[in-house]
């Protein structure tokens, strides 16, 4: 059993070092299984280089950090680190999202259920850093 608690908001970010230098053609940090070009590059990059795939989203950020690109990143990763911008861009709503979920068979046992409603309070709590609404923009 599960429960959706809020949408995972991403966005397009880059370390302010990279935001700064001068260049012919944008790095890209993708996602290491996408076999087509993502749509954010597509609609914002088209002329980019992808010049690294990761498979994990600290590698992803630690690359953006380390000034090597572009990368669309979860918010609530991105955010928190104080060297990345997140770029006014317009991207397509993530269809990822944060759930609490519990075996069908506990879902009404007390600790659990008193488990599950701190957990929603506590995600909830992180609303504005999870969904992306407080964002540090370029």
């Amino acid at each position: 059993m599960g429960r959706k608690v809020l949408t995972l908001g991403h966005g397009i970010y880059a370390s302010n070092n990279y935001l700064k230098k001068k260049r012919n053609t944008d790095q890209l940090i993708v996602w290491e299984h996408e076999r087509k070009t993502p749509e954010w590059v597509k609609n914002h990059y088209p002329d980019g280089r992808i010049a690294i795939r990761a498979n994990e989203i600290m590698t992803m950020m630690e690359a953006v950090k380390h000034h090597q690109g572009l990368a669309r990143l979860p918010c609530y990763v991105a955010d928190k680190e104080p060297t990345l911008r997140r770029l006014d861009l317009n991207l397509t709503p993530s269809q990822w999202g944060i759930w609490v979920l519990s075996h069908v068979d506990l879902r009404s046992t007390a600790r659990v259920r008193v488990c599950r409603e701190f957990l929603v309070d506590i995600i909830q709590q992180q609303k504005e850093l999870i969904e992306g609404l407080s964002s540090h923009y370029y």
